[in-house]
């Protein structure tokens, strides 16, 4: 994301009330940000859905297919070699 987008982005969540902003005191150019209680409480408000969307998905698989997922999701992270 370019610098323009960023900041768009940031002024998008600042006006929906999930950040604030304000200047860093140890370097006046820089803006620290922090998630509101809305800010928060949406993160893990979406965290739970889509953990709870993950579980359902494969809540329907069979002890073979979770050890083929499992198996696929190592080598995909380079915990196993092919």
């Amino acid at each position: 994301m370019d610098r323009s987008s960023v900041s768009r982005l940031i002024k998008q969540l600042e006006k929906s009330g999930y950040v604030s902003k304000e200047q860093d005191p140890k370097d006046r150019r820089g803006v620290l940000l922090s998630l509101t209680e809305l800010g928060q409480q949406s993160t893990v408000d979406a965290l739970k859905e889509k953990e709870s969307a993950f579980y359902d998905r494969i809540s329907r698989w069979d002890d073979k297919e979770l050890e083929h997922f499992t198996a696929m999701l190592r080598q995909f992270n380079g915990l196993e070699e092919k």
